[in-house]
């Protein structure tokens, strides 16, 4: 094979892994600007259109119910009500509104997405339900800077 041709080669390889590089980079920052939240302890819901959003709760009832359905991997309706917030959706359900149902109101369903364009709608419609599945769930743990001997 003559230098020319393996060069041109070699190239191709390094712009094909350079590109898988920036796309995955690409897919991570828009995955953190869905999953922005505030506290120690989320959960992050995918919708029936393969969206996803951290939701939080002030309620360990609901904490424990939302780990149970990521460790059984059902789908069950999340409900509460919506309020602005600085992530890529512009929205978030209130951390001191959500449950979760086997129903939801059909009036009142919607998809993420949905909800993002045209968020003034849907906070007034009150309780708002998304179709959902739990992926993760995540706590926060800080660890000791001072240690005791």
């Amino acid at each position: 094979m003559d230098t020319r041709r393996r060069n041109i080669i070699i190239v191709l390889a390094v712009m094909v892994m350079v590109g898988f590089f920036t796309l995955d980079r690409i897919e991570y920052t828009d995955y953190m600007k869905e999953t922005v939240h505030d506290t120690y302890k989320w959960a992050v819901i995918e919708d029936s259109k393969g969206k996803h959003i951290a939701v939080e709760t002030t309620n360990e009832i609901t904490w424990n119910e939302l780990r149970n359905i990521n460790l059984n991997k059902t789908m069950v309706f999340i409900g509460g009500t919506i309020e602005e917030y600085n992530n890529k959706w512009g929205f978030r359900f209130k951390p001191d509104s959500i449950f979760l149902a086997r129903w939801g109101a059909k009036d009142n369903q919607g998809t993420i997405e949905q909800i993002s364009s045209n968020i003034d709608y849907w906070k007034n419609v009150g309780t708002v339900y998304v179709y959902i599945k739990v992926t993760e769930t995540h706590i926060l743990v800080l660890a000791s800077s001072s240690f005791r001997y």
